[in-house]
């Protein structure tokens, strides 16, 4: 048994760098089967971890910690952790010290992958002795076997289950793919994640890859509220690195809201990144005139104000609500129990939106960047500054077209998903 231990332990290290392996002072196994292995990690001020790669985890932190992470590729980031916090992380490989004056302990469950699990020696019944042969029985009848069940599940996970990683500008960014063909990149609204694309993924994954990412500090990342990094120009940055990382070539970019804005900033920055561009309600108020832009800003610092407070104390589903009814695109109302819950899942990257509350300084000449086939979206029912956005982005933009949804409101693709994802679709096949 010991030498077929010793062997899978080598086999480990040769694929990853086990922390218990490589970092045992700092790393105690408190219990492990098949499937999960349970890890205490301690790291006094001052000390760190080596280098080494987890599968995907749960972990709980014990205490508060100031801890300076980096990643494989170098790049370091720091994060405040909080006793109490539960995180969930995909697969990752980094190293960490603490920077702060107490120290970070934490307890992880790490969920080992199949051939990890599969690996482990498996108990053999003992062999018994041979006994007398039994009478000959009819041969039993063979049912034939049930029909196939059909799959009719969304093929987007509820839960952070089955998504990928990359670390991106200091941040993993969580996401999910399917199927095969062009890639389509999806990027979603201030209270989403990459779940927000539920209604396009089932019938777009049939003929293309399509790809939806949570933003920064979005579901299931890490966050407290307090970033001081989540503005519409980082996350266009982490958009335009997401899509080099992907290293899928150029990409047809989708985006709702503050992921349109998002979108469009990234296109008429790295246009050699996107193939084609299809946005509605981004939010681009200085493209309005002075009196109509002063209005806008001036009700978004109002509800902002509003909100803010009370997200700051923990308060989550009532600034939440007031936040959605004050955006006219979903009622909380509404909502069903676990989508309402999913908006509050996204409560602190909102509170961390409250922080940098400026909409980007984005005007014609920016808009004149975006030198790709752009489709601007509209719902019929669209507010006035949103039809006076999108008519000065149609004059702006080289190659821009317009289309409307029918019978939708300022969330067209939640509205009318069917007509809003056949837009999309023929736009996209014809670029």
């Amino acid at each position: 048994m010991r030498i077929i231990i010793t062997i899978f332990s080598l086999l480990l290290a040769t694929f990853a760098q086990d922390p218990v392996a490589v970092d045992p002072q700092h790393n105690k196994v408190e219990y492990e089967d098949a499937k999960i292995r349970v890890i205490r990690f301690t790291l006094a001020p001052g000390e760190k971890s080596a280098m080494h790669d987890h599968p995907e985890m749960l972990v709980v932190n014990l205490t508060n910690a100031q801890v300076r992470i980096t990643s494989a590729n170098g790049e370091v980031q720091d994060i405040d952790f909080h006793a109490g916090e539960v995180l969930h992380r995909g697969p990752v490989r980094h190293a960490a010290e603490n920077i702060g004056n107490t120290v970070w302990e934490n307890v992880f469950t790490e969920f080992k992958p199949l051939n990890y699990a599969t690996a482990l020696p498996v108990p053999q019944p003992k062999t018994l002795p041979r006994a007398a042969a039994p009478p000959e029985q009819p041969a039993p009848r063979v049912e034939p076997p049930p029909p196939p069940i059909v799959a009719t599940a969304d093929p987007v996970p509820t839960n952070s289950a089955g998504t990928k990683s990359l670390f991106v500008n200091g941040t993993d960014l969580a996401y999910i793919d399917r199927g095969q063909g062009p890639p389509i990149v999806f990027v979603h609204d201030t209270l989403g994640d990459y779940r927000s694309w539920q209604r396009q993924f089932a019938a777009l994954s049939r003929n293309h890859h399509v790809i939806a990412y949570s933003r920064r500090y979005h579901f299931p990342s890490h966050s407290t509220g307090k970033e001081g990094d989540y503005s519409f120009e980082q996350n266009a940055k982490d958009l335009a690195e997401f899509i080099r990382a992907l290293n899928l070539g150029p990409v047809a970019v989708v985006g709702h809201g503050y992921g349109a804005t998002v979108a469009a900033i990234a296109a008429s920055e790295h246009p050699e990144l996107v193939k084609s561009l299809i946005i509605s309600e981004p939010g681009f108020e200085a493209l309005l005139d002075s009196s109509r832009a002063y209005r806008s800003r001036y009700a978004r610092e109002e509800i902002f104000g509003i909100i803010r407070k009370p997200l700051s104390k923990g308060d989550v589903e009532k600034p939440v609500q007031i936040y959605m009814d004050w955006l006219g695109a979903e009622k909380w109302s509404n909502l069903g129990a676990e989508d309402q819950y999913r908006r509050k899942q996204n409560s602190n990257a909102l509170r961390a939106l409250t922080a940098s509350p400026l909409a980007p300084t984005f005007a014609c000449a920016d808009a004149k960047k975006i030198t790709v086939p752009t489709l601007l979206i509209s719902g019929e029912r669209r507010s006035p500054n949103s039809a006076e956005i999108n008519g000065i982005l149609s004059a702006c933009i080289p190659n821009a077209e317009r289309a409307t949804v029918l019978n939708s409101g300022p969330a067209p693709y939640l509205d009318n998903p069917d007509e809003y994802t056949r837009l999309l679709t023929e736009f996209i096949a014809k670029h």
